[in-house]
């Protein structure tokens, strides 16, 4: 508790220094702070040995939940036990064996089922404890908590109870909030979608269609020369007009980026068009027929 400033006019009235004022409140924020310390690891104490206790119960239960063990008569031995009821609905198990047991398959599910029991009921002992102890709600108002995180965490309690544990390791000031907080961000880690492009380390779907079949012939022309026209246009004939192959020699040189054969690549307008070539190639038809 802080000192009253009464106290500090009775000690300036008193004939106190500023050295004695200032050890005085020194010394009294080490006795609250001292005081603090001591409730919070009581508390902690007393929430652990809780935990502990739950733990406990639930690892050691194995006379159906809360009943109570038969008790035996005062004379005469006790009654034998009677057999357990066969289920109404058995599942069926596709991974059994031929002679009942269950195989590999089977007998992993029943395991994954009994761990998401397991989960299930620690979250509802022991998380409804750590709720109502951290934040002052009823048991009932915890389980209802429990319920909307579960929804969060797409009813998956061992990640529930994780962060709930978490929490109630830290001083929070507002414990709710806290564990929301966080589910929602694992959640949103989660449907995020994974990055595409260059500059998320993948590659985008592929083209279809008519686009996806330029992509792929213009990517087979970059790979290799063109295909060629027959060589029925010589380049050196008189009649034919100057064009972009002369200098190499053919209209249509290998690899000078002349007019493709292709008739799509052509439409596409990848290599341009020679048209003095193509004028050249008229003509000399024209002269054979």
């Amino acid at each position: 508790m802080a000192i009253r400033s009464e106290v500090l006019r009775a000690m300036l009235a008193a004939g106190a220094t500023a050295e004695m004022l200032v050890a005085a409140v020194a010394a009294d924020e080490k006795a609250e702070a001292e005081e603090v310390g001591a409730k919070t690891e009581k508390r902690r104490a007393q929430t652990a040995a809780r935990v502990r206790r739950h733990r406990e119960t639930h690892r050691n239960a194995g006379n159906g939940g809360n009943a109570l063990p038969p008790s035996s008569p005062p004379d005469g031995p006790p009654p034998p036990p009677a057999p357990p009821p066969p289920p109404l609905n058995p599942p069926a198990n596709p991974g059994s064996e031929p002679d009942g047991s269950a195989g590999d398959a089977g007998q992993a599910g029943s395991e994954a089922a009994e761990l998401a029991r397991s989960n299930r009921q620690a979250l509802l002992t022991i998380g409804v404890d750590l709720i109502s102890a951290n934040t002052g709600r009823s048991r009932r108002s915890a389980r209802a908590l429990i319920g909307h995180w579960l929804g969060i965490a797409r009813d998956e309690a061992a990640v529930v109870l994780d962060v709930i544990e978490d929490a109630d390791g830290r001083e929070l000031a507002d414990f709710s909030t806290w564990v929301e907080s966080r589910l929602r961000r694992r959640r949103a880690d989660l449907d995020r979608p994974p990055l595409s492009g260059p500059r998320g380390g993948g590659s985008g779907p592929a083209p279809t269609g008519l686009a996806g079949r330029v992509v792929r012939l213009y990517a087979q022309s970059l790979e290799g020369p063109y295909d060629v026209e027959p060589p029925a246009v010589d380049a050196n004939s008189p009649d034919a007009e100057p064009s972009r192959g002369e200098d190499l020699g053919l209209a249509w040189q290998t690899g000078s980026g002349g007019r493709p054969a292709n008739a799509l690549l052509r439409a596409a307008g990848y290599g341009g068009h020679d048209s003095g070539a193509s004028r050249a190639l008229r003509r000399r038809r024209a002269c054979e027929g």
